[in-house]
């Protein structure tokens, strides 16, 4: 985060840049939806740990984080790819409910897939715009 803060001159135009963050953009969770039961039951704990911290090293405890809701694509042989999904899903949920700078984007529920595991081009696009309205909600509410 320290090194992030060091931009320099970004854009080459002589002036010294500075970073300055207005959210968090999280879209993650898989990977802990098919491990085991054990991992995803502690996803909740995890991310909210993961959050403090991120909040902690930008200085700013209140910073906006927008989660974006894992989708399963239900293209593997034996029905869901991410067998925990579900408790990833519920975890994420109760993160943007109970924390009040938090949001979450549902929308990926919709979306198409390229493969088993990711969303399609017009998928990845939309979750942009939608993470970006979702920042913008909460930033100016």
């Amino acid at each position: 985060m320290k090194n992030a803060g060091k931009a320099g001159d970004i854009n080459g135009d002589g002036i010294e840049d500075k970073i300055v963050p207005s959210g968090i953009l999280w879209m993650q969770g898989e990977s802990d939806g098919t491990s085991t039961e054990e991992i995803s039951l502690e996803y909740y704990k995890n991310l909210d740990n993961l959050m403090q911290h991120i909040r902690e090293a930008l200085g700013d405890p209140d910073i906006p984080v927008v989660i974006g809701h894992i989708s399963d694509s239900g293209q593997k042989e034996s029905a869901k790819v991410w067998e925990f999904g579900d408790n990833i899903r519920e975890a994420q949920a109760r993160y943007a409910d109970q924390d009040d700078n938090a949001a979450i984007v549902t929308s990926t529920d919709l979306y198409s897939y390229s493969d088993p595991w990711h969303y399609d081009s017009e998928g990845f696009i939309d979750l942009g715009k939608q993470f970006a309205l979702k920042l913008d909600s909460l930033i100016n509410k």
